[in-house]
């Protein structure tokens, strides 16, 4: 009555203590696990049972269809409603809540919570009946889940068959939310006793007691249990071939044979008789009866004339690592498809999963990253990655180096949109709009960042902090950033930079969690168009060779606080450097006059294009407009504005003059 239900249903078993409800649900669960290992072609798993008295004691490992899990006498007041009904919800994957991160659980893996609360009190007499009403059961049942709404009553019994070990009998409730459902009531053979023989007592204790050795005839009940579960929990197709299968092997036994002439035959007859039938014969002879549906196979492709499968081999992804960060070895644990993204398209693949073995670790790695706490934190180097030829962003998605490379320099050089990259692939290869979902672009953006901070980390040795899908720290960032703005942005003959510029660019802008949101237009339909973004980048450059010298992201509208903060960084770099061409030069002057590090500068100039828009009065005004110095010269082969500085007005400060020329 129960076993058929434990694929789809999970089992909640209530009662008094002692009957015998751990050894039961042990039974049953490895019962169906042998049946899954059989029927799906598991070969090399074997089968077992997880058993913990809190959700916490599953968190560490995730779910296996063939390793069935036992919530044995929790403290149940103290679960919510809403994690037990996910626990018992065998149909479908699920994350149940516990400390630190989720436990995990897949579909078809056998759930059973045991627990002696139930309500003794108002358990009715036997009467000799084979059902009792709905509201006597609901009586006993309900304060197992804390005296829980109705709904979640129901939500429960939706998910999970219920058997009661009461003092007058046993009741059994199939899974169903509906309230009519029959509930029996079972009080035969002592069964309210003991659910344990006497026969079987002696093997449980040795199991107890650490003696695991197998008893007399233990293969062939396993077969029998084997047998008798492939025929409860067979689907229809697969019974249909038990029954025929019966009916061949009932046939063949009076079939003449060798072996067992059933019937004499004529010596002529006999020795007329070809090769192939006797051949016929003793294979018919030989065959042994079918008490089992038959063992899954890959489809084949009835269109292929080489009847390949249509599963074929794919490739191959895996962690690089051999040991644990640890020390611990590393064993194999799933093979998952996936999907990777090249040039050339889609292509599907394999992940193939490690595990820590060590008790205290069992940390799973992925091809590129290790999962902490649900985090998945960077292992691999620039040369790893470029040799496995991938960059995964999880277990199932990858993108390929090639394709990484390519877009990484699109972005920043064309400021191509992810929305951009995405109907291009689509377009390109024909897919489907199914095949490429709403996370596409959120994964995409996902591995660019993750592609372009393992570049640039790795040469300061902070690669291994990256944490896919989330920012650096602080500190990852003010060292990297150091790093940028004194040894890769200088040029390497410093005392050559007499001059720089310095100015803001706001349209390049970024979205970051700190940026606040801009105030604008409404759209077209009345939506809200505010959007959280910075205010660019804000750059010092030095005009002989159009080198950028100093860059850092604005937060803020440009004012003077990030003038000052580049210059004070900028102006101890380059000891020749005593000319600075900004459109800020008039408001900043007086505040420079207050860092001794700024005296090293001797002229401020302001640019033409900034100056022809200026009308701001000054004490000195110059009178001619060549004075703003915007003659070109001569830079090897390239023309450029040099902005120099070499030839000012005693006034240090340029202006656009009073009149314009």
């Amino acid at each position: 009555m129960i076993l058929p239900t434990m694929l789809s249903f999970g089992l909640i078993i209530l009662g008094k203590p002692g009957i015998g409800k751990t050894p039961a649900a042990i039974v049953m669960v490895m019962a169906v696990a042998r049946f899954l290992i059989q029927s799906r072609n598991m070969d090399g798993f074997f089968p077992g049972w997880r058993r913990s008295k809190q959700i916490d004691g599953f968190r560490e490992r995730p779910g296996e269809v063939h390793i069935p899990v036992i919530l044995d006498d929790p403290l149940l007041p103290s679960i919510n409603v809403e994690d037990i009904k996910s626990f018992l919800d065998v149909g479908e994957n699920g994350l149940v809540d516990a400390r630190y991160r989720a436990a995990k659980f897949v579909r078809n893996q056998c759930r059973v919570l045991l627990n002696n609360e139930w309500c003794p009190d108002k358990e009715p007499e036997y009467v000799g009946l084979s059902t009792i009403t709905w509201k006597q059961f609901l009586a006993m049942f309900q304060p197992a889940l804390n005296d829980a709404p109705m709904p979640h009553v129901m939500a429960t019994l939706k998910r999970a068959s219920v058997i009661i070990a009461g003092d007058n009998a046993i009741y059994v409730r199939l899974a169903s939310e509906h309230q009519s459902q029959k509930i029996h009531c079972i009080n035969s053979g002592g069964i309210t006793e003991d659910w344990l023989q006497e026969t079987n007592k002696a093997h449980y204790n040795h199991y107890k007691n650490g003696q695991h050795t197998k008893y007399v005839d233990f293969d062939q009940y396993v077969e029998e249990e084997t047998n008798l579960v492939s025929e409860l929990l067979a689907s229809p197709e697969e019974k249909e071939y038990l029954r025929r299968g019966a009916t061949y092997d009932r046939w063949n036994e009076g079939f003449p044979t060798a072996s067992n002439p059933a019937t004499p035959r004529r010596a002529s007859a006999a020795a007329a008789s070809s090769h192939a039938d006797r051949h016929h014969e003793e294979a018919v002879s030989a065959s042994p009866p079918i008490t089992a549906p038959p063992a899954k196979q890959p489809r084949i492709d009835l269109n292929d004339s080489d009847a390949e499968p249509l599963s074929p081999d794919y490739e191959v992804f895996e962690t690089h690592l051999k040991k644990c960060s640890c020390g611990g070895n590393l064993s194999p644990s799933h093979e998952i498809e996936a999907t990777l993204y090249d040039m050339l398209g889609q292509v599907k693949i394999k992940v193939r999963t490690w595990r820590c073995t060590s008790y205290g670790c069992r940390l799973t790695f992925g091809p590129n990253f290790a999962i902490h706490d649900s985090d998945k934190v960077n292992t691999a180097q620039p040369a790893e990655v470029k040799k496995a030829r991938a960059l995964f962003v999880s277990n199932k998605v990858a993108f390929s180096s090639v394709f990484l490379e390519y877009h990484a320099r699109m972005e920043f050089r064309a400021c191509v949109s992810s929305r951009a990259v995405q109907d291009v692939y689509r377009h390109t290869f024909g897919l489907k709009t199914n095949k490429l979902s709403g996370q596409w672009r959120k994964t995409y953006a996902t591995a660019i960042v993750y592609y372009t901070a393992l570049t640039e980390l790795y040469p300061i040795g902070r690669h291994l902090d990256i944490v896919i899908g989330k920012e650096l720290s602080p500190l990852t960032l003010k060292i990297y950033e150091q790093h940028v703005l004194h040894h890769v942005l200088p040029p390497h003959s410093r005392k050559a930079v007499t001059e720089v510029v310095a100015d803001g660019h706001a349209k390049v802008h970024m979205k970051c969690a700190n940026s606040h949101r801009h105030a604008g237009n409404p759209g077209k339909r009345g939506k809200d168009v505010t959007k959280p973004f910075g205010h660019g980048w804000f750059m010092v450059v030095n005009p002989a060779d159009q080198r950028i010298l100093w860059a850092k992201h604005m937060s803020q509208p440009e004012g003077n606080a990030i003038l000052e903060a580049a210059l004070m960084d900028v102006i101890p770099k380059f000891p020749n450097l005593d000319g600075v061409i900004v459109d800020r030069a008039c408001s900043f002057l007086p505040h420079a006059r207050h860092f001794k590090v700024m005296n090293q500068v001797k002229y401020w100039a302001v640019d033409a294009f900034h100056a022809q828009g200026s009308n701001a009065p000054t004490a000195v005004q110059p009178n001619r407009s060549t004075d703003y110095l915007a003659s070109f010269v001569k830079r090897g082969k390239k023309s450029s504005t040099p902005y120099s500085c070499s030839k000012k007005p005693a006034s240090k400060v340029l202006k656009r003059p009073s009149s314009k020329h």
